[in-house]
């Protein structure tokens, strides 16, 4: 083998190898990119979904107030301790003489409704494993 075969040889190897480097490096550079899109979207996604907790504790705290006028007092985020709580609600609510109908109704919606809120919540939070009131304070902060 003579200089200039040895050294055709050798440049031909060294643009091989500059030309699979560069192909690796768009490729790579392309799953990167999708890489990081997937984490930005995961990232919004959990933003947003952590944003919609906590207005939903926001409305389980105003929830909170509304079982608290009717007598019913919430101290702890499990479904069953919450289902006796809102029916004894009901309860109070029913034995309260109310002068309107209408408005035996309107509290009787608003259980129901602070009732699904506060299940809501008791599920979100137990899958997340947040500290709801640790959470919840700081939003309020």
């Amino acid at each position: 083998m003579d200089a200039s075969s040895t050294f055709h040889w050798l440049a031909t190897l060294f643009t091989g190898v500059l030309v699979g480097w560069l192909i690796s490096m768009t490729l790579t550079n392309r799953s990167w990119r999708r890489l990081m899109e997937r984490r930005e979207n995961q990232r919004e996604i959990a933003e947003h979904e952590f944003e919609e907790a906590i207005r939903t504790a926001v409305g389980v705290i105003r929830a909170d107030e509304i079982l608290a006028s009717l007598g019913v007092r919430y101290c702890d985020l499990t479904s069953e301790n919450i289902q006796l709580q809102v029916e004894s609600g009901v309860r109070n609510a029913q034995s309260m003489e109310v002068a309107a109908t209408g408005t035996l109704a309107r509290r009787s919606a608003e259980i129901t409704k602070t009732y699904k809120t506060l299940l809501l919540m008791h599920t979100w939070f137990t899958k997340v494993g947040f500290d709801v009131r640790a959470s919840i304070n700081d939003y309020l902060k």
